[in-house]
């Protein structure tokens, strides 16, 4: 068996990370979409040369987890997540977020929560940012409120919000402050992109989400966590048909400076909880 500390001596001895253009494992390219990886590698000053054998099975588990992240590909992976933080500063251009070419403050992540962590931000927001209060609203809501009318008020006055310059408004996010954790206990998975980890929080609003939970966003502050940031977007974007903008933290903990609503079931979701409180 091939221990880790024999891999990562691999990796370390060679001059370039995971920059070999003719990684094959079966029927799966690693660079199968990619056109840009080239260009960036000649931006970058990187030649590219040959890995290891224990690199390209590392670069093959990480592409497969950027297709598709299942908890067998997740556990492929976790495994060598620290181990790569070791050697960030050696292959920057590979490793280190803060080589892509956009400028990452924040980085975000679709991710459910509970509604009574979530409904008393929007509560607020709505109180210092409309004049009309919400219980006169659902007061009004509830006289036009009939068995077989469809859509319900509730939810044309959620599309609103959404659809109206208070959606807008409600991109700037709410302050949280707070702790968020993930299932997966060795690492995160953000986009650099909040539209992106929307798609995500979309996603979440599922049937099978229970009623006390919500799909939201929350933002990140990179700077402050850059420590434990691992993958140069630009770098992981090679891997995919979409860019995603994705980058992962190592950990399952981290400090949510904001929440965001970004979808109308969301929205409508925290609206129902607070009406049926009203």
């Amino acid at each position: 068996m091939i221990k880790l500390k024999d891999i990562l001596k691999e990796l370390d001895y060679g001059n370039e990370l995971f920059t070999d253009l003719s990684v094959e494992d079966y029927n799966h390219e690693v660079y199968l979409y990619s056109k840009e990886l080239p260009s960036l590698l000649s931006k970058w000053g990187l030649k590219g040369e040959e890995n290891t054998k224990e690199e390209d099975k590392l670069l093959v588990n990480i592409s497969k987890y950027i297709e598709t992240a299942n908890s067998k590909h997740k556990g492929n992976l976790s495994p060598y997540l620290n181990e790569l933080l070791a050697l960030k500063s050696k292959f920057p251009y590979i490793l280190d977020p803060f080589y892509s070419k956009k400028n990452i403050k924040e980085i975000y992540r679709g991710m459910s929560l509970k509604i009574n962590k979530v409904a008393p931000l929007f509560e607020k927001w709505w109180e210092e940012n409309e004049e009309k209060p919400l219980d006169e609203i659902f007061s009004e809501l509830r006289k036009k409120y009939t068995p077989n009318f469809a859509p319900s008020p509730l939810g044309a006055f959620a599309e609103v919000i959404y659809y109206g310059n208070q959606g807008k408004n409600l991109n700037k996010g709410f302050e949280y402050n707070q702790m968020v954790k993930s299932r997966n206990k060795d690492f995160m998975s953000f986009s650099i992109d909040l539209r992106v980890a929307g798609d995500f929080a979309t996603g979440v609003n599922n049937d099978n989400l229970p009623t006390d939970m919500v799909g939201v966003v929350v933002g990140i502050n990179a700077l402050d966590n850059s420590s434990k940031l691992l993958f140069n977007p630009d770098f992981l974007n090679t891997m995919r048909k979409d860019n995603e903008d994705e980058i992962m933290y190592v950990g399952n903990e981290i400090f949510a400076n904001k929440i965001y609503l970004t979808n109308y079931d969301s929205i409508f979701r925290v609206l129902k909880n607070l009406y049926d409180k009203a």
